[in-house]
C-alpha cells in the first residue's frame, strides 16, 4: 500500500502504540500502526544512523532471547524424548 492515499477516519493510542483508521476505497476501515504511515514522527535512530546501521541495540538483544527461548523449548522437547 505504499504511496497510497487514504481518508483517515480516527485515531486510537494504547498500552500497543499509536494506531490511526483508515478507509478504505470500499468504505470498509482498517488500522495500521501510526508508524507505519507518513504520520509518523520521524526516529530519532534512523536519522542519526543515516544508513549505516541495519539493526538497533534492543532490537538485537529482543532477537537473541528470543532465539534462546526457542532453543530452550527444543532442548526440553529432546529431553522428553529421551525418558
Amino acid at each position: 500500500m505504499s504511496g497510497r492515499a487514504f481518508p483517515r477516519a480516527g485515531e486510537r493510542r494504547s498500552h500497543h502504540g499509536d494506531f490511526v483508521w483508515l478507509t478504505a476505497a470500499d468504505g470498509s476501515t482498517f488500522t495500521l500502526p501510526k508508524r507505519w504511515t507518513s504520520e509518523a514522527t520521524p526516529d530519532p535512530f534512523e536519522r542519526f544512523a543515516e544508513g549505516r546501521a541495519h539493526f538497533r541495540m534492543d532490537d538485537l538483544v529482543e532477537l537473541v532471547a528470543l532465539l534462546a527461548g526457542l532453543g530452550q523449548g527444543r532442548r526440553d522437547e529432546l529431553e522428553a524424548d529421551d525418558v
